[in-house]
């Protein structure tokens, strides 16, 4: 989703949206609650030769395998070690479940809609493609990510390298 809506949209200038807010590097990044399906502390991440370097791996989520990225990696910021207060937040799309590893998870606000802005300048080069808005709350900036966009921009290099099908319903299948 893209903010701000068109001005015709009657209502939606009335609504409050949710995010999921987390910190990469020095910016906070928000994601809409209802594509998080969880928050998780680090754990161990299998690793998936020939892969991209922003590929962290693979996990077992409860019976469920889903490939985990360093968002960090994938915006063009330096690797750094992963402490306790690193997370990876899972989130589901209608066709992807994924893991996406950052340096921390800050609170969960909420927003009107018509607070939300296009991104103006402050956004980092390598986040750029894969922001739908900004918004502020409490004196705290937050580029607001859109998960299509960065799914998008996650599977090209990925699933071109990855020597099975990773399908929709997160069974893998050798090809």
């Amino acid at each position: 989703m893209t903010y701000p809506v068109n001005n015709n949209d009657a209502g939606a200038h009335d609504r409050e949206l949710q995010f999921l807010v987390f910190r990469i590097g020095d910016n906070e990044y928000g994601l809409e609650v209802p594509v998080i399906q969880e928050v998780d502390r680090m754990c161990a991440v299998n690793k998936i030769p020939n892969m991209p370097s922003f590929v962290e791996g693979m996990i077992n989520l409860r019976g469920s395998v889903i490939m985990v990225i360093n968002l960090r990696e994938r915006f063009g910021l330096a690797k750094i070690e992963k402490n306790k207060k690193t997370r990876i937040v899972v989130v589901k799309s209608k066709t992807k479940t994924l893991g996406f590893i950052v340096d921390s998870v800050v609170e969960m606000v909420s927003l009107p809609y018509a607070a939300l802005a296009h991104p103006s300048g402050g956004v980092p080069p390598g986040v750029k493609g894969y922001v739908s808005g900004v918004g502020e709350v409490g004196g705290l900036s937050i580029i607001i990510l859109d998960l299509k966009k960065l799914i998008e921009g996650i599977a090209g290099p990925v699933f071109t390298h990855v020597p099975f099908r990773y399908s929709d319903d997160n069974n893998i299948r050798k090809s």
